[in-house]
């Protein structure tokens, strides 16, 4: 008979008294209780729970000492917390700092990183609340975790809750196989995970197998190739204290299909911080490997950099210096900025050339931002310079470019004054410089309103007023430099109106207005009506005119462009619900005086088992149909789907393509031994009148895993994919043409790696 129930009463009076004393708020029950005056220690034995803020612990005995705040639970010991749950043969919980002891260790866990569990075990296992070691442990994601269809089995365990599990000395199991060792392996529980592997092919390296091995100051990197050899490679973090810190790379490499070529790449990053507010950077890169796929490269860049930030003072100059020995190339570059006060300023300059060849390209840019005495007015200064020359023995092309700005903002306006002068430094020497085209502003001044709402309409006015030149190349004439004043008048409105049966009137235009000092005037006029209309959520129509036009003369090119143009466009949308969406565009170009495409779109769902598709269209200048895409789907079961599409030459009634794609699916992912699907995938080539496999697979459910067996005509391949449920991003697989790969391996390469293989250089 237990007698839990007045255990429990007297316990809790006990532990309220022992709480008050040791303060240690606890709640205690069990079948046997006993307390022990000399040790301050509470035994209890018997299906004992323990309470303690946010821990559960249950077992058949419990010890907890209030001196030395340590509690230890002994057979069948579940423990549950707002971090984990745990289960083991024994346990000691240290309550000074919230952290345990297991033997026989067991927990599940579901990281954000993880489709599904993992489940952990060990021998010993020592929770330091930032990381869980353990020794002669074990890893799964197959929730048989009695018998699990694989795990990893480690000597020593590392695992940093939601970060990465580590194992030292692995063996990996399939069933009760062993089949393969790996001295360390990482398991990324993070969204963006790493691999301690990379298998895959690339024409530059053959066959590759690349791996890395964290250690505690940094990386390892080991690498097979098999067309290139054994690469060796470290990325070491250091510190010297005083002396800043930093991080070293460096990567060898002895290309076994080029002996005496040997390959290298080193790279340092030092920071020092000077004071609480400078930090001094120094960086080197020098490179002597080849580059998948583009070839060999072999630099060397340096770079020191200056940083410097109190308040809002922000200050940075740096010296950059690159010698690229492949292109035979030599480049400087120096730039120094600083911002305070609003006040930023910038100046850089850069010098390029050639080691062999002639070229030599220099270039300065200045730019100054501040505010002036006037209230909420600004001043902007950028000048541009520029020198190339292609040979020793010729002048180079010479440009400087200055150009300022004056800005004043109101609460309804802001009005500018603009200048830029272009400046060719050697037109003496190039009269012909057809290439050299430009406009300058001697200046300009522009106010513009800010939008106004009058009731009636939304007024957008702009006014502008300088002197213009303008250099332009014009054929049969030559280079024509014209300049002159102009004065110009910028005026827009818009109005929305709600009209009757859900239907809406956009209205909206512009006048501009250019005046010339010889007399030249020119008018551009813009305008553009919308009607838009829903009615009973089965028809929209959207309905635009837009027209612009140009009337009088302009000395200036500048000003002709984008004022005369005139169309119409429409488009009708039925629909109901997502059964029926049938949408037809088309309009008519005033200018070109030609019709745009009669462009239709169809799709029926009527049933839930079939979705349909018909894209087409009429070309009304050429009087015939565009090409017809049929695409039908079926779902006939939860077993059976189907997936045809046709393309259709509607002018003479022949089929130009089609194809097939047959989905079948056995069993229920529940009942894995009896779930797989068949995949396969035909074309149908007209010209032939053949029906030809373009693919099929079979994919076969091993409960935790899926094993993809897939044949491709296209590439003429056989592959093999084992993917593992938990991380289905990270399948891997092995094909006739590439060997072991990653599935989806492109979406990889664009995070992590360059060309086909992961990035060492």
């Amino acid at each position: 008979m237990k007698k839990g129930l007045p255990v429990f009463i007297f316990l809790l009076l006990s532990a309220i008294t022992f709480a008050a004393e040791n303060e240690i708020p606890v709640n205690i029950k069990a079948d046997k209780l006993k307390y022990s005056e000399d040790t301050d220690t509470i035994f209890a034995q018997g299906s004992v729970e323990m309470q303690f803020e946010n821990i559960n612990i249950k077992s058949d005995s419990l010890a907890m000492n209030s001196k030395t705040k340590i509690i230890t639970a002994e057979g069948n010991v579940i423990m549950k917390s707002s971090e984990y749950n745990a289960d083991g043969d024994f346990m000691t919980y240290f309550l000074s700092d919230e952290t345990a002891l297991f033997s026989n260790f067991k927990t599940k866990l579901s990281p954000e990183g993880v489709k599904g569990n993992i489940y952990l075990s060990a021998q010993y296992a020592d929770n330091q609340k930032l990381k869980w070691l353990g020794k002669k442990g074990a890893m799964t994601t197959c929730d048989y975790y009695n018998s699990p269809h694989y795990k990893n089995t480690a000597y020593k365990m590392e695992y940093y809750p939601n970060d990465k599990i580590i194992g030292y000395s692995v063996t990996f199991y399939v069933g009760s196989v062993p089949c393969m060792w790996a001295p360390y392996v990482v398991y990324d529980l993070k969204k963006k995970s790493k691999r301690n592997w990379t298998f895959g092919h690339n024409e530059v390296e053959g066959d590759f197998v690349k791996t890395f091995w964290d250690y505690p100051a940094g990386v390892y990197l080991i690498d097979y190739m098999s067309k290139k050899g054994l690469g060796l490679g470290i990325e070491h973090n250091y510190s010297f204290k005083q002396n800043g810190t930093g991080k070293l790379y460096l990567y060898l490499l002895n290309e076994s299909d080029f002996p005496n070529l040997k390959d290298r790449v080193v790279k340092i990053n030092h920071e020092i911080k000077l004071t609480p507010y400078s930090t001094l950077s120094l960086f080197h890169n020098s490179s002597s490997i080849y580059l998948v796929p583009s070839g060999r490269l072999d630099l060397s860049s340096y770079r020191i950099e200056l940083n410097h930030q109190n308040g809002d003072r922000l200050f940075n100059t740096y010296l950059d210096t690159l010698d690229d020995r492949t292109q035979n190339l030599e480049k400087a570059v120096f730039n120094i900025s600083n911002q305070q006060n609003g006040v930023s300023s910038q100046y850089n300059y850069s010098i390029e050339q050639g080691k062999i060849a002639p070229y030599k390209r220099v270039s300065q840019r200045l730019s100054h931002s501040q505010p002036l005495p006037l209230k909420n007015t600004k001043f902007n200064l950028y000048s541009n310079y520029s020198f190339i020359t292609q040979d020793k023995s010729q002048p180079g092309d010479e440009l400087l470019d200055l150009n300022y700005e004056i800005v004043n903002s109101g609460d309804f306006y802001n009005i500018s004054i603009a200048e830029n002068k272009h400046i060719d430094l050697d037109r003496s020497l190039y009269a012909k410089d057809d290439s050299d085209q430009f406009v300058e502003k001697l200046p300009e001044v522009i106010l513009n309103i800010n939008p106004y709402d009058l009731k009636l309409f939304t007024f957008r006015p702009t006014i502008k007023y300088g002197k213009y030149r303008e250099v332009r190349y014009v054929p049969n004439f030559g280079m024509r430099d014209y300049s002159t004043y102009r004065y110009s008048t910028i005026i827009g409105a818009e109005k929305t109106i709600p009209l009757v049966l859900g239907t809406s009137l956009l209205l909206s235009g512009g006048l501009e207005q250019h005046i010339y000092e010889p007399g030249d005037q020119l008018y551009a006029f813009s305008e553009s009506i919308s009607l838009d209309t829903e009615l009973f959520s089965i028809f929209k129509n959207s309905a635009d005119f837009s027209r612009g036009i140009a009337e009088g003369n302009s000395p200036f090119f500048f000003d002709k462009q984008g004022t005369k143009y005139s169309h119409i466009k429409d488009t009708i949308n039925l629909f109901y619900l997502s059964y029926i969406n049938w949408m037809i565009t088309g309009g008519y170009n005033y200018e070109t005086k030609k019709y745009f495409n009669i462009d239709t779109n169809l799709s029926l769902n009527p049933f839930p088992f079939l979705k349909t598709n018909f894209i087409s269209g009429w070309s009304i200048e050429e009087q015939k149909y565009l090409d017809l895409q049929s695409t039908f789907g079926f779902k006939y079961n939860d077993m059976l789907s189907n997936d045809t599409s046709f393309l259709s030459d509607l002018n003479t009634g022949y089929l130009k393509s089609g194809s097939n794609y047959v989905n079948l699916e056995f069993g229920d992912e529940k009942e894995w031994p009896s779930h797989f699907h068949l995949q396969a995938g035909h074309t149908y080539l007209p010209q032939t009148q053949e029906i030809k496999l373009q693919e099929i697979s079979v994919l076969k459910d091993l409960h935790c895993w899926d094993i993809k067996y897939s044949y491709s005509d296209f590439r003429r391949e056989f592959s093999m994919t084992f993917t593992l449920k938990a991380f289905p991003g990270d399948p891997i697989g092995y094909s006739q043409n590439k060997g072991f790969q990653f599935e989806s391996l492109e979406k990889s390469l664009k995070e992590e790696f360059q060309g086909a293989s992961p990035s060492r250089y």
